[in-house]
């Protein structure tokens, strides 16, 4: 009679635990920083004109952007550039930024890193995969015997294939198929036709850790850091971009303060260049060599001002290049970029409790710190459970057949007639234990340490917070107090050139008051363009703080291919 036992079972159980416990290495995009990253990091690098070449390190082809413009469609755009006169670019504020999230070279770099994070994650999820074995062996004896009861030839050929894996749980599990072909010259083997012989077996062993290496939380515990890395690179792929971004803003700005004070010292330049020229029409009349020697030194020191003032367009210029990248314009040709975009001159209020909150919500310094306080954790817990003893479950069950025709075999052990089966336990407590309580307390200090970086970038938080918002409102106070500097400056000088139409001689005292009203004009309006620039830096700088810099400029509408 067949007999019928849970034995039947050990085909359908390795399949089920084959397909169960998987674990995936997906990585959710959950926002549009998580999208943007993917998008930039699958372009590659910047094309250039000149691809790198160690042996060509001269070659300027390759600060020379190529392919399309995101400013300007250049191929449909006509008027991209003024045609008459020097070549120049209209670029808004919106344009600067959306170049810098496409093409910034710092943010390109710093975009692979989730990604290398991502591959990270897969090779810990890797530990779960199961893994097929096999082995083939073939044993040759030829011996002598003292009796018939001992075998003196056999000739043994034995092949094995299966599976095993690793579970989330930390069970071990193997199931396996064998077979071995023998013979041998016993002569008191009975039947003596089993001397050439079929012997397959199927096995299941399985091995389930009790306490150390024990659980889901411990058996996932580098996947579950790995994923923590993973968002901790892709918090500090949002950091460079939000810094960039800051830098191009302040750039854009700096730019266009730089223009303006270029203009200013022009304008500066034509009123002493005016100046002079009224002194020197009246030479003949009052004017002395020393008051026509005064006004002479006033236009030559203004047009050192006004040289000053190019380089300082120049090098503004430069550096919104850079942070661009753009193939509209490169660090080699000459075109001059004109800022188009207005600065904002109307105060926002600024609750301070609710921006420090925003900042503590938001900013990805403190998510990546918080972070490390989770791995922390998670390192707290392996580290507690191996200082366990292991105590391990043992188990195996195997059915077996005989047959000198290999296809009888094999259905014999079909039948499950002959089954074998073993239970057990085994323990091992280390003595002393030293070294894995040592790291359990390491793992303790660490998230100590990791809690008090906490706190302490929360308060580096909160005060560049408040600096920032301080210096949004001092700002612009003193865009107002400039106003009234202008003003008053103005005024000053329309009455002192009022007074010189009247006026019986010309004084060197006269003189020079008048050269001073035109430089307090200019210092004055120079005054408030700053005080404008910086009002509108610290804006995107408090942005910067609390983490909404991107949201602010929505870089999903600017940075191209993003869904």
């Amino acid at each position: 009679m067949k007999s019928c036992n849970s034995l039947h079972l050990i085909p359908w159980v390795a399949c089920l635990m084959l397909v169960t416990g998987c674990v995936s290495d997906r990585v959710e995009k959950k926002n549009v920083t998580d999208r943007y990253q993917g998008v930039l990091m699958g372009r590659g690098p910047l094309e250039r004109e000149s691809e790198y070449d160690a042996n060509e390190p001269n070659d300027v082809g390759l600060v020379r952007p190529l392919g399309r413009s995101v400013i300007k469609p250049l191929s449909t755009d006509p008027d991209f550039f003024q045609t008459e006169g020097p070549k120049t670019l209209e670029l808004s504020l919106d344009e600067a930024i959306r170049a810098v999230l496409t093409n910034s070279p710092e943010v390109r770099v710093i975009s692979y890193d989730p990604a290398l994070a991502e591959e990270e994650i897969r090779k810990q999820a890797a530990a779960f995969d199961p893994t097929a074995f096999g082995e083939a062996q073939y044993d040759k004896t030829d011996r002598m015997k003292s009796s018939n009861s001992e075998i003196g030839q056999a000739d043994v050929y034995r092949f094995e294939s299966g599976v095993r894996r690793r579970t989330t749980w930390g069970t071990e599990w193997s199931a396996s198929y064998a077979i071995t072909n023998s013979w041998d010259d016993l002569s008191t083997r009975f039947p003596p036709y089993t001397a050439r012989r079929y012997e397959p077996v199927m096995v299941f062993r399985l091995k389930q850790p009790l306490l150390r290496d024990a659980w889901q939380r411990v058996n996932m515990a580098n996947v579950d850091i790995s994923r923590l890395q993973h968002r901790i690179a892709l918090l500090s792929f949002q950091q460079k971009a939000e810094d960039m971004v800051t830098e191009a803003i302040a750039a854009y700005w700096q730019l266009a303060q730089a223009r303006q004070d270029r203009s200013t010292f022009k304008e500066l330049l034509d009123a002493a260049q005016q100046t002079l020229d009224k002194v020197q029409r009246r030479s003949e009349i009052d004017a002395t060599e020393v008051q026509i020697r005064q006004a002479i030194v006033s236009v030559s020191a203004r047009k050192a001002f006004l040289v000053q003032a190019e380089k300082q367009v120049q090098d503004a210029q430069d550096t919104l290049v850079r942070l661009m990248g753009d193939p509209a314009v490169d660090l080699i040709d000459h075109t001059e970029i004109i800022p188009t975009s207005r600065p904002s001159e109307t105060l926002k209020t600024l609750n301070v409790q609710d921006m420090i909150a925003v900042a503590l919500q938001h900013n990805p310094v403190m998510h990546q710190v918080r972070m490390r306080v989770d791995i922390a954790d998670i390192n707290i817990d392996v580290a507690g459970n191996q200082k366990m003893p292991r105590l391990d479950l043992v188990a195996s069950a195997s059915t077996q057949s005989i047959d000198r025709h290999r296809d009888i075999a094999n259905d014999i052990l079909q039948e499950y007639n002959y089954n074998s089966y073993g239970i057990g336990l085994t323990m091992e407590i280390p003595l002393g234990n030293r070294a894995r309580i040592a790291e359990l307390r390491s793992r303790k200090y660490e998230r100590l340490k990791a809690v008090a970086v906490v706190q302490n970038v929360a308060d580096q938080v909160a005060v560049q917070t408040k600096e920032r918002m301080r210096r949004i409102e001092s700002s612009f106070a003193q865009i107002k107090v400039q106003e009234q500097a202008t003003e008053a400056a103005t005024s000053q000088l329309l009455a002192l050139e009022e007074s010189e139409n009247i006026r019986e001689r010309l004084t060197p005292e006269y003189l020079q008051v008048k050269l001073q009203a035109q430089e307090a004009l200019a210092t004055a309006h120079r005054a408030r363009v700053s005080a404008v620039v910086e009002y509108n830096v610290a804006l995107a700088q408090l942005a910067q703080t609390t983490g909404r810099v991107l949201e602010l400029h929505r870089v999903g509408a600017l940075a191209p291919d993003i869904p």
